[in-house]
Parts: structure tokens; sequence; C-alpha cells
């Protein structure tokens, strides 16, 4: 199963092994064209299920649907368990950016994470998996495809957000605050962190 978040739900892209599970085989699926269509009229509103056709894969599906973007990022946690986060555009979120071309994922999560907070030492203690995430760029839309990283960090550096990527504030949450900054964010994050950190 592939869950591709917007700002209002989700699509979810499913294989026949999802079927196999009575509450999915009962959800009530959406064709892709009708999917196309909802794109192009901007409506979507809510979540859509859809089957994956057994001609393709899911990447093949999301690559069909949009032009992808690969990103990374890093969930950084500290030996007090609390965890790194930046606050940009009215929201909590975790570090993450674009892959410049030659670089792998890991360098990519690393520096995004040092850009984004000045962290100054990080090391990455597991790959975790990937979300995705679709928004509209002029006109277009683009597939977020996040890889995620669990690191770890003791650095006592004086964080500093980088205000001209619109982050305002970079810090370590305390581990009984973390869900609830997560709630208050991205969907897609919360999922993440439900799915694969809890």
């Amino acid at each position: 199963m592939y869950k591709v978040f917007h700002n209002s739900g989700k699509i979810l892209l499913l294989d026949s092994n999802d079927f196999v599970n009575n509450s999915i085989e009962k959800t009530p699926l959406i064709s892709l064209d009708f999917l196309r269509k909802l794109l192009k009229k901007d409506a979507l509103n809510g979540d859509y299920f859809i089957r994956i056709p057994s001609s393709k894969t899911g990447d093949e599906l999301l690559q069909d649907l949009f032009k992808v973007h690969v990103a990374a990022g890093g969930w950084v946690f500290n030996s007090s368990d609390q965890l790194l986060m930046i606050h940009r555009r009215g929201s909590w979120d975790i570090p993450k950016g674009h892959l410049d071309a030659g670089e792998t994922l890991e360098e990519c999560a690393i520096r995004e994470v040092k850009e984004e907070t000045g962290l100054d030492m990080v090391q990455i203690v597991s790959y975790l998996g990937i979300s995705y995430h679709i928004y509209k760029l002029k006109g277009e839309w683009i597939l977020k495809l996040t890889h995620w990283y669990k690191m770890i960090s003791n650095s006592i550096v004086h964080l500093i957000p980088e205000e001209k990527e619109g982050i305002a504030a970079a810090q370590w949450i305390e581990e009984n605050q973390i869900e609830q900054n997560l709630v208050n964010g991205w969907p897609s994050l919360s999922d993440f962190f439900q799915r694969y950190l809890k």
C-alpha cells in the first residue's frame, strides 16, 4: 500500500495483497480516470482508494500521475529522547530537502538537517522508509518522495533556523510533546511517526 498525502486527505494505492484484508476489500474504489479528472480540476477532498493495475508497480503508477521530486530528511533524537523539529510556515516539521545532483540520500539527509537547524554533528542510525506528499506548483502536480533516516546527535550547539527557507524556529522537543506537535502539523509526518517511530 502506498499512502500519498494531499492537503485534505490521502490517496491510497492498493495492490492485490492489500485486498486480503476484508475491511479494505469493502472500501469503495475510484478509477484511475476519475482520479486524473479530480487532479485536473484541483478537486481532491478527502481520502481516495485506487487499485494498482496489474500491469504496473506502485512506483510506476506514481511516476505516470505526478512529476516526482526526491528528498531526504532526518528524525534526529538526542540522549534525552527529545526530537529535533523545525517550525516552518506555521507548522511543526522535520528537517528535509531535495536531493542534489551527485548526492547520496544519506548525504542529503545529513546536509538538510545541518542547514535547516544549524546542528553541527549528526549520525545516521537507520533507514526508516519513505513518505509521499503531493502539492501543486506552477500548475503541475508534484509528488515529494521523501526518504527518512533515524539519526542521533548529542551536540550542545545553539540551533540556528534557516530563515531563508521560511524556518522560524529549530528546537529540541520533549518526548511527551512530540505527538501533539505532529498532530497539529502535516498528516504525513504524524502517520509516519505512528508507523515507524512510536
